[in-house]
């Protein structure tokens, strides 16, 4: 497929209402943030970046990206192209693994303290405990009210199941109720 040249592994995406894809894929040398258009062109963007979780803004004009313990932010322009890279926030504790965003455009970045609320201006605004360290997070139930979490049980125990020995035994989905609510306009 077209991937195939770029190598490495895909690790998570946000699909644009113009039919592009970004997503992150893991570090140096092949890895970071890239954008396939809708013709099938992959872009690469981005410097000095540790990507993993990824989300466009409710309006689509800004994309969030974690980055070793902060979120980064790029300017969407109208054919799809990124720009303006800057630091958006700093995650305290460090961490930033999945994001997801409300339809106020806040963000919600998992770590090992739960799930992070971020403003779209920068403001940490506070922390959701969680007794796991989370990984995915995304809103979903009746009106997108409901934040579904999924965090890693960890293990000294070999579990060659999933191919990794001794790292995971296995992964819980967690739901918690919000009176905040999911954007609505697309999937995540």
């Amino acid at each position: 497929g077209p991937f195939d040249c770029i190598g490495g592994v895909l690790n998570d995406l946000t699909a644009a209402a113009n039919g592009g894809v970004y997503f992150t894929m893991g570090g140096p040398p092949n890895g970071g943030l890239f954008y396939a258009a809708p013709d099938g062109t992959v872009t690469h963007y981005g410097t000095d970046l540790r990507t993993n979780g990824i989300v466009l803004s409710p309006d689509e004009k800004t994309l969030y990206v974690t980055n070793a313990g902060s979120v980064v932010a790029f300017d969407v322009q109208p054919n799809g192209a990124l720009s303006n890279q800057r630091k958006l926030a700093m995650l305290p504790g460090g961490g930033g693994d999945g994001m997801t965003v409300d339809s106020n455009g806040n963000l919600y970045v998992t770590g090992s303290a739960g799930v992070r609320v971020v403003s779209p201006q920068g403001q940490v605004l506070g922390t959701i405990p969680a007794p796991r360290n989370l990984i995915a997070v995304s809103f979903s139930g009746k009106d997108k009210k409901t934040l579904f979490a999924v965090g890693e049980v960890r293990t000294s125990k070999p579990n060659f199941s999933i191919g990794i020995a001794g790292l995971f035994a296995r992964m819980e989905v967690m739901s918690i109720p919000l009176e905040a609510q999911g954007y609505q306009g697309r999937a995540k």
